[in-house]
């Protein structure tokens, strides 16, 4: 099977300026130590201050405006992410007038910057992003059963200026994930890990039959869920790793073992026999 990998400039503009603000919930994207990178490469440190300013709106009206970090996956450059932001139907007057239009002021402003960047670090990994793109094309082959279930191909977007917390991008041809670039082989665990996480969100969030959210524990069921079919997937296609996919869980504070494992992801006995279901089904074709 082919996977097909991406790299975005605009995207990873928005992300990057997004990883300035603290958010108070499992998208945040923050880390100081990217925030001190930057501050010294600029020479300036001002742009955690001026995205901060945005910051008690984002997060009152985080369900609408949370689609900031997944719209520039459907534009093809700058100019078309900006005019994406302004006319998306799902954001009010106030949303544009009070967080679109001033963060789109703070993109511009920072753009100059973080393109040359952004272009330099893309010139400097040439020879090390061919290695990294066959060997994750390696990696994703393993679980080829699940995208001919679902006649879908992968698709890869590797980031440049996020840490943490990958995106999984809604896709009618893709299971399509955003993961940080990994630089060495530690790192390429973490993200390939996370592209499969992401990647198994679009199989399994249908089985909590509500719409995900932030506010109601919805979402920290949906990545229960998730994590238990990994579990899964990865016991029956490559069971060597499964030792390095509870060790990457534990990276997140998670106290998981082969022991405690399912005691730990408890989703109720009726959500995982529907899980057990999907995964065998997917297995079985």
């Amino acid at each position: 099977m082919n996977t097909n990998f991406k790299y975005a400039n605009h995207y990873d503009l928005a992300l990057h300026t997004l990883t300035h603000m603290k958010v108070n919930n499992a998208s945040d994207l923050y880390c100081e130590k990217y925030i001190t990178k930057m501050a010294q490469l600029r020479q300036d440190d001002s742009l955690h201050a001026k995205i901060s300013t945005l910051s008690d709106y984002y997060h009152a009206n985080f369900q609408r405006l949370m689609v900031v970090g997944f719209l520039p996956y459907y534009c093809a450059d700058y100019e078309s992410m900006k005019n994406t932001f302004l006319n998306f139907n799902r954001f009010t007057p106030e949303d544009i007038s009070r967080f679109i239009k001033p963060f789109i002021a703070i993109l511009d402003n920072e753009s100059a910057f973080y393109f040359d960047y952004w272009q330099s670090v893309h010139n400097a990994t040439e020879t090390l992003r061919r290695g990294v793109e066959a060997r994750f094309a390696a990696e994703v082959s393993k679980y080829s059963r699940v995208f001919e279930h679902y006649n879908k191909a992968a698709a890869v977007l590797f980031s440049y200026s996020i840490t943490r917390n990958g995106r999984g991008i809604f896709d009618n041809n893709n299971f399509s994930a955003l993961v940080p670039f990994p630089e060495n082989d530690g790192e390429f665990s973490r993200a390939f890990f996370m592209a499969l996480h992401e990647f198994t969100h679009q199989l399994t969030d249908a089985l909590l039959q509500t719409h995900i959210n932030m506010d109601d524990g919805s979402h920290d069921l949906s990545e229960w869920v998730v994590i238990l079919a990994d579990y899964y997937l990865i016991e029956a296609v490559d069971k060597a790793r499964l030792g390095a996919y509870l060790e990457w869980l534990r990276s997140f504070g998670m106290t998981a073992t082969k022991a405690n494992f399912f005691e730990l992801f408890d989703v109720g006995e009726e959500l995982h026999r529907a899980l057990r279901n999907v995964v065998d089904k997917i297995l079985g074709d």
